[in-house]
C-alpha cells in the first residue's frame, strides 16, 4: 500500500475555522515507527494533507499485537513547522492521559514526532476528540 492508502484508511478529521488536523489509524500489521521508516520523503505526507481537506496536521496511530500485549504508538506531523511546538505540547498533557513517551526518528525532520502511547486503553476516538478541542480552541 502506498503512504497515502495507509493513511486513508481510517481516516477522521477535526476541523475548526483555523486549522484542520487529520487523524488516521495505520492497519494492525504495521507501527507508526515503521511507517516512518518507509517514507521517502515527506512530499508523500503532503500529498496526503493537500487532498484531504488541505489538512494543516497528521495524527497516525498504530496497534500492534505481541506476546506482552498491545502496544501502540502515535505519530506527528505538522505542514508548517511553527505548529509543532504548541500541537506537541498539548497532546503531551497529563489530564490528557495519553502517557506519550517521544521516541528518535530516525530521519532528521523537525517537523515529524514519535512516541510511545503508554496508556493502550485510549482509542483513536479519544484521540479525535482531544484533537477537536484542539482545533476548537485553536484561535484563542
Amino acid at each position: 500500500m502506498s503512504v497515502e492508502d495507509l493513511l486513508q484508511k481510517d481516516l477522521k478529521m477535526a476541523v475548526g475555522s483555523k486549522i484542520r488536523i487529520a487523524v488516521s489509524s495505520l492497519p494492525t500489521d504495521i507501527t507508526c515507527e515503521e511507517f516512518i521508516n518507509k517514507l521517502k520523503t515527506m512530499k508523500d505526507i503532503e500529498n496526503f494533507l493537500q487532498k484531504n481537506d488541505n489538512a494543516d496536521a497528521v495524527i497516525i496511530l498504530s496497534v500492534k499485537n505481541d506476546n506482552d500485549g498491545p502496544s501502540r504508538q502515535l505519530g506527528l506531523f505538522v505542514q508548517k513547522f511553527e505548529y509543532i511546538n504548541k500541537l506537541n505540547s498539548y497532546i503531551r498533557q497529563d489530564t490528557h492521559g495519553l502517557d506519550l513517551q517521544e521516541r528518535p526518528i530516525p530521519i532528521n525532520q523537525a517537523r515529524l514526532k514519535l512516541f510511545n502511547q503508554k496508556n493502550v486503553q485510549a482509542s483513536s476516538d479519544e484521540i479525535l476528540s482531544i484533537m477537536e478541542q484542539y482545533v476548537k480552541n485553536f484561535d484563542q
